[in-house]
């Protein structure tokens, strides 16, 4: 087992929801941990603190989130993985056609699964925060 500190994502201006939107991490405590089981040959998970303050440049609006997840990312031997997102994370700049806003917060769970030629599928329980919204008004 590896625990590796993870760095935070540099601050950026999202610009996808029509508005400039500044997205700055201001707690950031993350710790991946690296190990192998006998059905994944790599499972990653990252936990800790990480919180972040998103400002409509605009109309000053801000709002500040706690987005700690946990995630857990599983490789197996196929060439298959699987990306699960647990609890609160933050989407920034999701290309047009998706189906959801270009900013939001999901809380509950979301799993993309990966198989070996690249094909992706999507699950997902809980609830979808339109960031975009609440930063307009």
């Amino acid at each position: 087992m590896t625990r590796t500190p993870v760095p935070p994502p540099d601050d950026v201006i999202s610009t996808g929801c029509g508005f400039k939107i500044l997205v700055e991490y201001v707690d950031w405590n993350v710790v991946s941990t690296t190990f192998a089981t006998s059905a994944s040959p790599l499972v990653e998970i990252q936990s800790g603190v990480a919180k972040v303050r998103l400002t409509n440049l605009e109309t000053g609006e801000a709002i500040t989130l706690n987005i700690s997840g946990p995630l857990v990312v599983q490789a197996f031997s196929d060439g298959s993985s699987v990306l699960a997102e647990e609890g609160p994370w933050l989407h920034v700049d999701v290309p047009p056609g998706l189906g959801v806003p270009a900013v939001f917060l999901t809380q509950g769970r979301v799993v993309f699964t990966f198989d070996a030629e690249g094909d992706v599928t999507t699950t997902s329980s809980g609830r979808l925060v339109d960031l975009c919204a609440e930063l307009a008004a």
